[in-house]
């Protein structure tokens, strides 16, 4: 884990004295275990390229042996629309690190900028963002494809069963719950970008 993501993750969630409203003090003793710890956790969790037995994770290690979903020699395209750094600079680096081509935005009138340039095979767009949301920038980009290819919109939601309705209302493909992890974006990934 990169030194900056894991300080502000520290600083955001540090613990406050509620008596005098001052933050309390992180010793830099258990600071350094953590990022240890987290480093270790980074190593075997997120860099999949590392070698991994096939009979312990066979799904993995198929996707690894796909490469490139959408066709011999083409890297898919993947729009990954989020609002908080952390979150798209790991979608990033774990879509990256499999192959495909990444394009950032960080809201609702950015993504339907980046549509309008490139159109991406699948879109991994979070619902709740500043500006305009993800569900009317869902809405925006089907309007405006016009028959045209149009790119598979996966929202991204941590508010539940009504969020996920309200995405498939708003056009939107399918949807991941947050935090994201692999094993529920393995299959998104094999599904729309397959062909």
């Amino acid at each position: 884990m990169r030194a900056r993501i894991l300080t502000r993750i520290l600083l955001r969630h540090r613990i406050t004295d509620r008596r005098h409203r001052r933050p309390s003090r992180i010793r830099r003793n258990p600071v350094r275990r953590l990022h240890a710890h987290l480093n270790c956790i980074a190593v075997y969790i997120v860099a999949p390229h590392l070698p991994i037995d096939p009979a312990v994770s066979p799904r993995c290690m198929d996707l690894r042996r796909r490469g490139p979903l959408v066709g011999e020699g083409m890297k898919s395209k993947v729009l990954v629309v989020e609002d908080y750094e952390d979150t798209r600079e790991f979608m990033k680096f774990l879509l990256q690190d499999y192959g495909f081509d990444v394009a950032e935005a960080t809201n609702g009138f950015e993504a339907v900028e980046a549509v309008k340039r490139q159109v991406p095979d699948l879109i991994l767009m979070d619902i709740s963002m500043p500006g305009m949301d993800g569900l009317t920038a869902a809405r925006k980009i089907r309007e405006q494809s016009n028959g045209s290819r149009t790119p598979a919109i996966i929202a991204i939601t941590a508010y539940g069963e009504a969020a996920r309705k309200k995405a498939l209302e708003a056009g939107c493909d399918g949807s991941l719950s947050k935090p994201i992890n692999f094993e529920d974006l393995e299959p998104v990934l094999a599904r729309y970008l397959s062909k």
